[in-house]
Order: C-alpha cells, then sequence, then structure tokens
C-alpha cells in the first residue's frame, strides 16, 4: 500500500478527526441516596488548580462543572479547553495502531484540556498542551518536531516527561495497515478493516520492516528517558480491560498530576472517565483484547465461520476482516525481538508486559500447531486482529 500513496497521503492528520473530552467529576453519598458535591479548596501556591479529598488537582470552575453531581462518582462530556496558562506537557510515544487516539480522549478527559501532536498544535505553543502524541522514530514520526524538543526544561521548549504506550505488535501491525487502508481509499478513520488479501501483500513485504520499528520505538523512548520517575509504561491490553483499565488510567492520572499546572479529575470518577472514553466509544477499545483467542489457520476466515465483522465485537467501529494471519516463522521473530527488547532493559513493569506478549504468542502457536496437525495440508498461520 505504502509504495502507491505519496508522503502527503500517508501523512496521519489527513485521515483523523480530532474528539476532544472533557469530563466533570462528582460524587454521591448520603445515606438516603442524594448527590453531594466535594468540598474543595484553593491551591495555597495560587496557580488556579484545586484539590479534591484525595489530593488529586482538579481544573478551576471554569473549566470543569462542579456545581453539577451526578451519582456514584459518574462525569460529563463536554469539549476539552486551552488551559489558559503554562502546564507541564508530557511526550505519548506510541507505535502506529496501539490506541495513541484513546489515550488522547483519556488525557482530556482527566485533565479537562487539550492535547495536541507532533504534526499539530491545535493553535496551542508547547506549553499549552497537557500531552504531545508521536509515533516517532517510527516513519509516520516527525523527525524534526521531535529534534527540536529534546528533554528539559518545558518552558525553555523541552519535554522533560515520557507516557510509552505499548501494544502486542502481533495486533498492532495489522491496526497500522487498516490506517493505511482508510487512507489509500478516502475512508473514515477507524472505520474499515482492511481486506484479507491487502493483509497478506502488506505481511510479506513489510513484516520485517515493521516488527524492527515496533522494537526501535521502544527502545527510543526507553533510551531517551531513562530514568523511571520521568515516565510511565502502558499497554493497550491493560488499558482495554475489563477489570485493570480503570486502575491503569489511575496510574495515568497520578503521573499527569506531577506535571506543572496540570488539573486531574476526581481519583472516584476515573473510572467513569474509563468507562466514557474506553468502553462506550462503541465499546470498540474495551472487546479488542477478547478477539485474542481468535486465530485464522489456512487464511480462510469464512472456512472458520468467521463473520465479516469482529464476532466478540460486534459494534466495532471498524468493519470487515477482523483476524489476520502470520506464519510461524514470524511468529517466532516477534517473540525473538520482544525477549530481545527485554533483555535490553531492566524494567520490572516493562518486562511484565512484554512477557504476556510472549505468553500470547506462544499461545498463538501451539493453537496454530495443534490445529495443523488436526488439518494435514491445510497450511497454518497466527491470527491477529487489526482494530
Amino acid at each position: 500500500i505504502r509504495s502507491k500513496m505519496t508522503e502527503q497521503e500517508l501523512h496521519p492528520r489527513t485521515a483523523r478527526r480530532k474528539r476532544t473530552l472533557l469530563l466533570s467529576a462528582t460524587a454521591f453519598a448520603g445515606a438516603a441516596g442524594a448527590a453531594a458535591l466535594y468540598s474543595i479548596s484553593r491551591d495555597a501556591d495560587g496557580d488556579g488548580s484545586i484539590f479534591s479529598p484525595g489530593g488529586l488537582r482538579v481544573s478551576p470552575p471554569q473549566h470543569r462543572t462542579t456545581s453539577v453531581a451526578l451519582p456514584h462518582g459518574g462525569c460529563r462530556v463536554t469539549p476539552a479547553t486551552g488551559p489558559g496558562h503554562f502546564v507541564d506537557p508530557t511526550f505519548t510515544a506510541s507505535y502506529p495502531g496501539s490506541g495513541a487516539k484513546m489515550v488522547w480522549n483519556l488525557v482530556e478527559g482527566l485533565t479537562g484540556y487539550v492535547t495536541g501532536d507532533e504534526w499539530t498544535t491545535n493553535g496551542h505553543k508547547l506549553g499549552g498542551m497537557v500531552t504531545v502524541k508521536t509515533h516517532y522514530p517510527h516513519s509516520e514520526g516527525n523527525k524534526k518536531f521531535i529534534d527540536d524538543v529534546k528533554p528539559g526544561d518545558p518552558k525553555d521548549g523541552k519535554i522533560d516527561r515520557l507516557i510509552l504506550i505499548l501494544r502486542n505488535p502481533q495486533k498492532a501491525i495489522p491496526s497500522y495497515l487498516n490506517f493505511l487502508y482508510e487512507v489509500e481509499n478516502n475512508l473514515d478513520g477507524h472505520s474499515t478493516r482492511a481486506p484479507l488479501e491487502e493483509w497478506f501483500a502488506f505481511r510479506d513485504h513489510e513484516f520485517d520492516k515493521q516488527i524492527r520499528q515496533w522494537r526501535e520505538h521502544a527502545e527510543y523512548w526507553l533510551k531517551r528517558y531513562p530514568t523511571p520517575a520521568d515516565r510511565l509504561i502502558l499497554s493497550f491490553e491493560g488499558l482495554t480491560d475489563d477489570r485493570g483499565g480503570p486502575v491503569f488510567v489511575g496510574e495515568l492520572a497520578k503521573f499527569l498530576d506531577k506535571g506543572t499546572g496540570v488539573p486531574v479529575i476526581y481519583s472516584e470518577s476515573v473510572p467513569c472517565v474509563w468507562e466514557t472514553v474506553v468502553k462506550n466509544r462503541g465499546q470498540q477499545a474495551a472487546r479488542l483484547a477478547a478477539t485474542e483467542a481468535r486465530h485464522l489457520v489456512g487464511g480462510n476466515p469464512k472456512g472458520l465461520g468467521l463473520s465479516d465483522s469482529d464476532p466478540s465485537n460486534p459494534q466495532s467501529l471498524r468493519k470487515g476482516q477482523a483476524v489476520y494471519p502470520y506464519t510461524e516463522v514470524q511468529l517466532d521473530v516477534m517473540i525473538r525481538n520482544i525477549l530481545e527488547l527485554k533483555q535490553k532493559h531492566n524494567d520490572f513493569k516493562l518486562g511484565q508486559i512484554l512477557d504476556s506478549y510472549v505468553n500470547a504468542l506462544n499461545g498463538v502457536k501451539a493453537s496454530v500447531r495443534a490445529a495443523s496437525s488436526g488439518n494435514a495440508g491445510g497450511g497454518g498461520g497466527g491470527g491477529g486482529n487489526g482494530n
């Protein structure tokens, strides 16, 4: 696909429409179940931020409707705004197809402030965006912007903190193909999955390059921000997990709260932010992990009785082929790259995430071998969904 397209046509911004979120936090209290407001107090250092009882800053009243209480720590969706004062920006870095847009919306939901990316700052200066999304050093990234913004004091045009978003390459690579397919065919973003024949052509031509870029992306950002206190590592799988998702979004909120001038929603309402942004966006993001048990053998989805839309995720915004096969050799290449990345970087949380990817890929290999032994001559491949 890439060979048919100009760099301008491949520009990530051409196929994306920004959806901004601001969530106003509220609490539910009282024996009779009556709604009640949290008590709030001004920040002693005079920067205009407000603190919740849990110690997390929330935005001033002009940015958030704190006067309306909803039951059970609920939240209300309204547009994100510019902060109107300096904020400490943070990079959100990910390989394409790893949930960057979802994290973008989570950040805006948690803080109420707009975000930007390496291609457009949405009319705001660097200190006017809470996060800056980037895919660099992947070929979709903007090298000039990244080279100009080195770690250091944000007030000097630097960004000194990082949120690294990882996703199993088995899933991320097909998801990136879907983006390219949508751009090439002038389709809305996150609307259509690439046909199986497009996947085979892309996989056979691009796999070695993409798995290399997946690994190089993680290595670049881990090297650029080597201090654990300056970075937060999250996984797409963790953020979309039904049980773990709210916990990991809570970690995101606490990390954002450490930034200068960055308000964060009440900690009690973090699960509501997760529910609104992840689960209720057509249910697509929270259900992606459910498709991991579906493996395609022999490259024939109809032969397995798979529907055109994701059977475990009927409300996914992307329609079309949901499972994409890899060869067993390619599965081994992914496992090797993941293990080498883990060995190179001694980070406990990173190791946990990477171990889960290896376990998942080994499970795919076992399924492929079992299916192949029961279907002699049928060929085999391990599937990866491409939401």
